[in-house]
């Protein structure tokens, strides 16, 4: 996910989005205490500040793979074109 529209933490249930987002996210294997985990963080009044950090991973260490992936499809294109 690039953009993050809401105010709202991610969620996971796949153990390496805590890798991913070096800890920054609530992660839980069984879902009702994801979800329960989800509650609760929506009601901290500092929540915004831990949005913040997760939104700043995401800009620093993730987007630029949307980018890598589009230079590298504009390649093989172009080279399916010049083998033609």
């Amino acid at each position: 996910m690039k953009h993050i529209g809401l105010i709202i933490m991610m969620m996971f249930q796949i153990l390496i989005s805590l890798d991913l987002f070096d800890g920054k996210v609530l992660y839980d294997e069984n879902l009702k205490e994801l979800v329960k985990k989800g509650i609760l963080f929506e009601r901290l009044e500092d929540k915004n500040k831990y949005v913040k950090e997760f939104m700043e991973i995401v800009r620093d260490n993730h987007t630029y793979l949307n980018r890598i992936e589009s230079i590298l499809w504009f390649f093989d294109k172009r080279y399916e074109e010049l083998s033609s």
